[in-house]
Formats: C-alpha cells, structure tokens, sequence
C-alpha cells in the first residue's frame, strides 16, 4: 500500500505538534500512525 504525501506531511505536522506539548512520539509502527491520524480527525 502505498503512503500518500498528504498523509505524510499531516503526519509530520501531527508529531511536531506533539512534541511541542511536551510528547514524545516515535512513528515506526502503520498501525499506530493509522491510531495517531484516527484520533485527530
């Protein structure tokens, strides 16, 4: 399956968010980035 660069860049943007919130966030896993994008809809 391929990973589409919008998704991509919100993800990127989600993370960075994240982070300046104090929370450390390690993308490795689709499932869990799958959750991360879930949640923030």
């Amino acid at each position: 399956m391929e990973i589409n660069p919008v998704y991509v860049e919100k993800l990127k943007k989600l993370a960075f968010d994240l982070r300046h919130k104090g929370v450390d966030v390690k993308i490795c896993k689709k499932p869990m980035i799958k959750q991360l994008v879930q949640r923030e809809d």
